[in-house]
């Protein structure tokens, strides 16, 4: 398999470079023994025409209150790869943006040390790209592909727990016309998310991920699936299994069930993702669907997808998408206390009551139902260089936007309007 197509893609060399030396198998005769490195940025300023409800790309950046904002895109990332020998090389890269967790260690996406026997097999060791989309390798490169930003409602999630500390194994083939790679990779990685209302901290033990593509000139096919345990908690979540549990069993049967199901303690989370994606001369097609299935009330089992098309026409790029992520089941209902809470004394009953209603309301507002439509225009002025302005508009449904941050409670629909204007550039 070899990088075809980056004319198509605009994607120059320095892109190329940084998609290639990770994910494609080359000869070892073909490596220098210098160093390499390069980079990439995104200085951008974004509008948002609503006051309570707050942007953010993923689970892990910061949302700012302000309407208009130039954290929500930009960013700065130096690469470098270093050959050790024939078959030995380490790569490290180092994403500087408005991330919740600033520490050091929480920029640097991957640090690994690499083993090619020959063209065939490849081997990590360290810390890697969680192989769960198509745009793994080159997520927060946004001058390698048309758009602004990955469609949130797809990668907000999956983009926010996207590394691991550990390994993975890839083969190479071919099949015809096509490159074909397998990939299975394990390991592990603590994470602090900045969610709706509050700060979830979250270890994902045993991550076990298996992906499939299949590459040709102008298609690609990418089929994902991986499962996980994950353990943590939160300080809204620790609040109300503290309160369910003192409520005698008389007075609320389910409570002590109720507080069990929010216990976020190695709970199976299995996520399936397929991808494809159509080059054909001016024209981009490009579309993901995924499915998670989480066995935790906090995180209920969901389904997302996109399918974006992008139209080429000299050094004008002209681009549209359409995305959307809902339950796969009816939100979760929370059963009531029982009658003889009306016993009790009226300071109890409205404790009982608020608690009643704290747990609902913790519930709901992890749930994500949304649809997102966009439009924009990409000109590549200069070489390596390219200008973005993107119009997003999002249709949020009753208690179903978990992807922003929140000013107050929210649980009617909502509409947002997003308008942003990117400068994007490798180096």
């Amino acid at each position: 398999m070899k990088c075809s197509g980056t004319n198509r893609q605009r994607r120059l060399s320095t892109v190329a470079l940084l998609y290639c030396s990770v994910s494609s198998p080359i000869a070892v005769a073909e490596f220098s023994p210098e160093f390499d490195w390069s980079g990439f940025a995104t200085l951008g300023i974004t509008y948002r025409d609503h006051h309570d409800l707050y942007f953010h790309r993923d689970y892990g950046l910061n949302a700012a209150e302000q309407h208009i904002t130039m954290k929500t895109d930009s960013l700065l990332g130096v690469q470098g790869n270093v050959m050790l020998s024939d078959h030995w090389d380490a790569m490290g890269q180092v994403v500087l943006q408005d991330q919740y967790d600033s520490s050091v260690e929480n920029a640097l996406q991957w640090l690994f040390i690499r083993y090619r026997p020959n063209n065939n097999w490849a081997i990590r060791v360290g810390r890697l790209g969680l192989d769960l989309y198509m745009m793994t390798e080159y997520r927060n490169v946004d001058y390698a592909y048309p758009w602004s930003r990955p469609f949130t409602e797809f990668y907000g999630l999956t983009s926010s727990i996207s590394r691991i500390d550990g390994a993975d194994v890839s083969y190479f083939t071919s099949l015809g016309h096509f490159g074909l790679e397998f990939k299975l990779a394990y390991g592990s990685n603590d994470f602090m998310l900045q969610g709706a209302d509050q700060v979830v901290n979250l270890s994902l033990n045993g991550n076990l991920a298996f992906t499939a593509s299949a590459r040709s000139d102008a298609l690609l096919l990418r089929f994902a699936v991986a499962q996980t345990s994950l353990s943590g908690n939160s300080e809204l979540g620790d609040q109300v299994i503290a309160g369910l549990n003192q409520i005698p069993a008389p007075f609320w049967p389910e409570a002590s069930a109720i507080a069990d199901e929010f216990v976020l303690d190695n709970r199976r989370v299995n996520y399936y993702a397929l991808g494809a994606q159509y080059d054909w001369g001016q024209w981009l097609l490009q579309s993901e669907l995924g499915y998670t299935q989480s066995s935790w009330a906090f995180f209920q089992s969901s389904w997302s997808g996109y399918v974006a098309l992008a139209y080429r026409h000299q050094d004008l790029t002209w681009y549209g998408g359409i995305s959307h992520i809902s339950l796969t089941e009816d939100r979760i209902e929370v059963p009531p206390p029982s009658s003889l809470v009306k016993y009790l004394p009226e300071t109890i009953q409205t404790q009982i009551d608020d608690l009643y209603q704290g747990t609902s309301d913790a519930l709901n507002s992890a749930i994500a139902e949304q649809t997102g439509y966009s439009l924009g225009v990409r000109w590549d002025f200069y070489p390596m260089m390219a200008l973005k302005l993107q119009w997003d508009h999002f249709e949020i449904g009753d208690y179903g936007s978990s992807l922003w941050q929140r000013g107050r409670p929210i649980v009617d629909a909502q509409q947002v309007n997003l308008v942003s204007l990117n400068w994007n550039l490798v180096f």
